[in-house]
């Protein structure tokens, strides 16, 4: 029996994710069929593609890693051939739960960690930590302008959203939100941030455009829209566009 492996970026030994009998479907939607299953780690949860498909990064909360996907396959019509590339511990207990892809990096939220991982995709190493303005925060849910120069990361029990700049890799400020945030949108038209609120029974919707995020300056109008019961997460789809 062979030494575990470990992690080249973080040196600590990674889990041997899908040995557990855990899978990620993967579904072919135009014909509404699960065309295959890929070994996963334990809990798998939020996942992300990168902006031209090739790969995807998936948070295994379970084993305190984040995969990285080889989506190529699919491509050639060969899906059983999806496969994990690299995977990349971030610590002990920490049970990595969000993610969003910006570039050739991903942001990595965790509930168990007062810092944001920065993934380089590519190779699965660790390229920097952002330290979040809160102890305890518990980050759910992040999501990147349409400019891409910065993320919004909501701060589950400080009620706020931080906003991280994606060229420094620093937090420039926080806003409010409302109690207990966790999934969020923004419209890249508009720059308006749609926000799950667990607590209250709603949908935040801040207000960033002509919104300064790069300092404290500026305060975004705030409005907040009814939503059933404990809503925890939010996408937008476009009704209204005509077809080309």
């Amino acid at each position: 029996m062979g030494a575990p492996k470990h992690d080249a970026g973080t040196g600590h030994p990674l889990p041997p994710g899908g040995e557990r009998g855990l899978r990620q479907s993967l579904v072919d939607t135009p014909a509404r069929v699960e065309v295959a299953r890929i070994g996963v780690g334990r809990e798998p949860g939020q996942i992300a593609v990168c902006a031209g498909g090739t790969l995807a990064v998936l948070c295994e909360r379970g084993d305190d890693t984040v995969a990285v996907l080889d989506l190529v396959p699919l491509r050639e019509g060969r899906p059983h051939r999806v496969r994990t590339v690299s995977r990349t511990c971030l610590g002990a207990h920490v049970q990595p739960r969000a993610t969003a892809i910006a570039g050739d990096f991903a942001l990595i939220g965790a509930a168990r960690s007062d810092v944001l991982s920065v993934l380089a995709v590519f190779d699965g190493r660790i390229e920097a930590t952002v330290a979040l303005p809160v102890a305890g925060a518990c980050p759910a849910g992040i999501a990147v302008t349409g400019e891409g120069e910065y993320a919004l990361v909501t701060l589950e029990r400080a009620g706020t959203l931080a906003v991280v700049d994606l060229l420094e890799w620093t937090i420039t400020r926080q806003i409010p939100a409302g109690s207990g945030p966790r999934g969020l949108t923004i419209d890249p038209d508009d720059r308006s941030v749609y926000c799950a609120l667990t607590s209250e029974r709603s949908l935040a919707v801040v207000h960033l455009d002509g919104v300064d995020l790069s300092n404290t300056d500026g305060h975004p109008q705030h409005e907040a829209i009814p939503a059933g019961s404990r809503p925890t997460a939010v996408t937008l789809a476009r009704t209204h566009t005509p077809d080309p």
